[in-house]
């Protein structure tokens, strides 16, 4: 009977493993309100992309506009004493032969305090302006508003949701794996997330370095690029694990497998007849299957023609 063979050698296997996850944006959050305020102007509808810094909700800011006038007057006037009280200290300075201790004294004391004062007046400006800017809420990142929660006219509280925002231009995915899988892997090695937006290709970003009690498993973050969007977040996500370099190991062509009553077997040349091995199997990568038992290095495997074979049948070896 004519077969092919090709002789029993050791190498590389890269494992590979799958789980399942949630798609997640690298970057995802809800913008929340600093300051209260009624709602005056909506400016990030859903799924517009938009700039960190971008105004997304305008809160009504008369009240904090006057203050800001208000206080803006007060530092000027602050600066002004200021600036002739240290006139006339610096001219008390030079008449000190003729002036009194108690006179030295009161116009330096003078001096103290308009600076104390000034300094107050500058920081409740910088307070009112602060109180000005909150009434703007603005993107802390690029992204696209994935939700908004307000409507105009709404009177918010501070620390009020107001737009949900999302950069997903990374995605991640987080996975618990047993720990005999996490251990196989490393940072940087391959994996593939397919979804129903599409399949994307990314990296091991994250192996945990402990098991997580309650499932028993590691946790490991994997990430891809998602340029245009594709993959949106939340979405459903198949991930393929890949080593980036597997073990030496022995490990012969999925197609070199037979079945016997249910038991994995191959076959190989021993001069011009058919021996039948038995075989323990490892893992499988890539068309191959690990061999832990049954076969051993530099023996002629028959790779093409196993199914038509039994122990002890004749052949023909194919050149």
């Amino acid at each position: 009977m004519p077969v092919t063979v090709a002789p029993v050698t050791a190498g590389a296997l890269a494992r590979s493993f799958q789980a399942t996850g949630v798609v997640e944006a690298l970057h995802q959050v809800t913008v929340l309100t600093e300051a209260p305020g009624r709602v005056v102007e909506l400016t990030a509808p859903v799924g517009r992309q938009i700039a960190e810094g971008d105004v997304l909700v305008r809160l009504e800011s008369g009240r904090q506009r006057t203050a800001v006038a208000a206080a803006t007057a007060t530092a000027d006037k602050a600066r002004a004493v200021l600036d002739d009280t240290r006139r006339r200290a610096e001219r008390a300075a030079k008449l000190a032969d003729g002036l009194s201790t108690q006179d030295l004294e009161s116009a330096q004391l003078a001096l103290r305090v308009a600076e104390a004062d000034l300094a107050a007046a500058e920081a409740n400006l910088a307070a009112q302006r602060r109180a000005l800017a909150d009434t703007a809420v603005r993107a802390p990142f690029g992204g696209q508003v994935t939700r908004v929660f307000v409507d105009l006219g709404q009177t918010l509280g501070a620390g009020s949701p107001t737009v949900s925002l999302a950069d997903a231009s990374v995605v991640r995915v987080r996975l618990g794996l047993p720990w005999a899988s996490a251990r196989a892997l490393k940072v940087g090695d391959a994996v593939t997330l397919d979804t129903e937006g599409g399949r994307l290709e990314g990296r091991v970003h994250e192996l945990g370095l402990e098991l997580d009690r309650a499932t028993g498993t590691v946790p490991v973050e994997v990430r891809a690029d998602n340029p245009e969007g594709r993959v949106l977040p939340n979405a459903s996500a198949r991930v393929t694990l890949r080593e980036a370099q597997g073990a030496e190991v022995l490990a012969i062509p999925e197609s070199a497998l037979g079945d016997r009553f249910g038991e994995p077997v191959a076959f190989v040349v021993e001069g011009d007849a058919a021996a039948l091995r038995r075989l323990t199997l490892g893992e499988r990568a890539d068309g191959r299957v690990e061999v832990t038992e049954g076969l051993k290095p530099g023996e002629a495997l028959v790779v093409v023609g196993v199914e038509r074979l039994s122990d002890g049948a004749r052949v023909a070896v194919q050149r």
